[in-house]
C-alpha cells in the first residue's frame, strides 16, 4: 500500500469580502482565530474562519454555473456557526462547521460530527458549478443547520474520492484534539450518487474510523451495498417513486433485506422529487429535514 503523505495544516487568516452586516462579526472572528492559536501550541488550525453569515455572503459572490437554492428548513443560530477551513492532504481542503459559541469555550467536550460524503472530484465540480461542492448554497445550509443543531460538520474536496476520504479521516483522527472532534461519534450524510461511497464507509469494520460510525443517512440514492450491512449502524433512507420506478424498486429491496438482517432502518418514501430539500418548500419537506436532524442527534448523542 502506498505510504500516505503527511497532511499539513494551513496557517494564516484568509481575508474575504464581507457584506456590511457580516463586518460586525469580524472582531469575533479575529478573537476565535486567536483562541485557536492559543489552544494549539501557538499554531493556528484554520486557514480561514468565518461565521455562518460570512460563509453565505462569500458563496454568494462566487461564480456559480448551476446555482442551488436555500435549504427548506432554517433554525436559530445558523448565521452564528463557525466555519473553519483546513488543508488535509496536499492542497485539498475541508470546511468544518461548529455550533455557535463552541470555539470560544475551551471547556466544552469534543463534538460528534457529520461527514458529508463526496464521490466526485473537485475538477468535476469546477466544470459543472464553477465552484467547490462544499461552497454550493444548499450544502452550506446543511452545514449551518447541523452545526446549529449541536454537531460539527465536515465538507471536503477530493481528487481521488475513493482514496481521499480515508486520508481525510486519518487527518481528522490525528488532529482530533486540535479540531475538537469526537472520532467515536461519526454520522454519514450522502446524497444521490455519493451514497455508493457512504455505504462502503458505513459497512466498514476494520478501518481505524469504523467503530466511530454511529449512523448514516441517504437522500435519493440507489441503495445497493457492496458489503454486508452492519447491525450497529442505523440507517435513514429518503426516496420517492418520482426518482424513477427502477430506483424505487431497488430501494424497496434494499430496505427489505436490511430489515431481514435486523439492521435498524428508518424510511421516508414520500419525499418530493430529487432536490426536495432546497426546491420544494412544502411542510412535508421541512418535516423530513427535521427528522434527519433528529435522527443524527439521537444516534450521535447530542
Amino acid at each position: 500500500m502506498e505510504k500516505r503523505r503527511k497532511s499539513r495544516i494551513r496557517t494564516g487568516l484568509v481575508a474575504s469580502a464581507l457584506t456590511p452586516m457580516a463586518m460586525t462579526s469580524l472582531a469575533v472572528t479575529s478573537l476565535l482565530v486567536a483562541l485557536c492559536m492559543a489552544g494549539c501550541g501557538g499554531r493556528p488550525v484554520y486557514g480561514s474562519l468565518l461565521s455562518g453569515a460570512e460563509k453565505v455572503a462569500a458563496v454568494a459572490k462566487m461564480p456559480n454555473k448551476n446555482p442551488t437554492g436555500e435549504l427548506v428548513l432554517a433554525v436559530p443560530g445558523m448565521d452564528e456557526v463557525s466555519v473553519g477551513n483546513v488543508t488535509y492532504k496536499n492542497d485539498l481542503t475541508a470546511d468544518i462547521y461548529y455550533p455557535p459559541g463552541f470555539l470560544e469555550d475551551e471547556a466544552r467536550e469534543p463534538l460528534p460530527f457529520v461527514l458529508i460524503v463526496n464521490i466526485f472530484t473537485r475538477e468535476h465540480y469546477q466544470d459543472w458549478y464553477g465552484m467547490a461542492r462544499k461552497d454550493c448554497r444548499d450544502n452550506v445550509d446543511w452545514g449551518r443547520l447541523y452545526a446549529a443543531s449541536g454537531m460539527a460538520v465536515v465538507f471536503y474536496e477530493a481528487d481521488s474520492p475513493s482514496d481521499d476520504v480515508f486520508d481525510l479521516l486519518d487527518f481528522l483522527k490525528r488532529n482530533r484534539r486540535r479540531l475538537r472532534l469526537d472520532m467515536d461519534r461519526i454520522g454519514l450524510h450522502a446524497f444521490s450518487g455519493h451514497s455508493k461511497l457512504a455505504l462502503r464507509l458505513a459497512a466498514e469494520t476494520k478501518a481505524s474510523y469504523a467503530r466511530g460510525v454511529k449512523a448514516a443517512l441517504f437522500l435519493h440514492a440507489q441503495m445497493k451495498s457492496p458489503r454486508p450491512l452492519r447491525q450497529d449502524v442505523p440507517l435513514f433512507v429518503v426516496y420517492t417513486r418520482e426518482d424513477g420506478t427502477d430506483m424505487a424498486d431497488l430501494n424497496e429491496v434494499f430496505v427489505r433485506r436490511a430489515r431481514a438482517r435486523n439492521v435498524p432502518i428508518t424510511v421516508a418514501d414520500d419525499a418530493g422529487w430529487k432536490g426536495f430539500h432546497f426546491q420544494d418548500p412544502s411542510e412535508r419537506s421541512r418535516e423530513i429535514v427535521q427528522e434527519l436532524v433528529r435522527f443524527l442527534q439521537s444516534h450521535l448523542g447530542v
